[in-house]
């Protein structure tokens, strides 16, 4: 997934959850009621697959509006998957309105339980958008989760940013490339040897 520019929301981001609109329509309620053993606030992790199936038309009629209301319930009660796909929803203002905010919020929400692209997304996003809503400390700190949770992109991102932004020496960028690499980005092994073939000594004129 990719991101575009988005405004951050000076808000517990933890804590947000998608508002949903007015009372739910019949048959929202009904499907919810024949899923709740397997998503609810209480089973949060049967969500994000009853959300898909109904997105997809996987066994059953393809509803939009369903798939939106189980990824809520799911997401409201910790699926971290379910905030992921809500984030890309919003951000594409796919069956609800654009809210890139919202997006960002969501997304930064699917990182906190454990979803690194969740992480990704939130980062470039805010490391992308225009003055004044930009946040490259923020972007930073969201990368820097990111390639904590065994993402070598996260890694390289948070390399690329801090070379961009010279926020650190030299040292903290080659280890985070190294380690990038270990986690199979080969793109960062590739700039890895080209960084320290420039740094060899070179032989010395007798």
């Amino acid at each position: 997934m990719t991101l575009g520019a988005v405004a951050l929301l000076l808000v517990p981001l933890a804590a947000v959850t998608p508002p949903r609109r007015g009372p739910l329509d019949a048959r929202i309620v009904r499907v919810l009621a024949e899923v709740q053993a397997e998503c609810s606030d209480v089973e949060p992790h049967g969500c994000s697959e009853w959300g898909r199936r109904y997105e997809l038309g996987i066994g059953v009629k393809a509803d939009h509006e369903i798939s939106l209301a189980l990824y809520q319930v799911g997401c409201a009660g910790g699926d971290g998957l379910s905030c992921l796909v809500l984030g890309w929803r919003h951000w594409a203002g796919d069956g609800v309105g654009r809210d890139v905010p919202m997006s960002v919020s969501l997304n930064v929400q699917a990182c906190d339980l454990g979803i690194a692209v969740g992480c990704l997304n939130a980062a470039t996003t805010l490391e992308q958008s225009a003055p004044p809503v930009r946040d490259l400390s923020r972007a930073a700190e969201l990368f820097e989760k990111a390639c904590n949770a065994q993402s070598g992109l996260g890694c390289l991102r948070f390399a690329q940013l801090l070379e961009h932004q010279h926020l650190t020496d030299d040292v903290r960028p080659r280890y985070l490339r190294a380690r990038a690499c270990q986690l199979g980005r080969k793109d960062a092994c590739e700039r890895r040897s080209e960084r320290e073939s420039e740094q060899a000594p070179r032989p010395k004129r007798p």
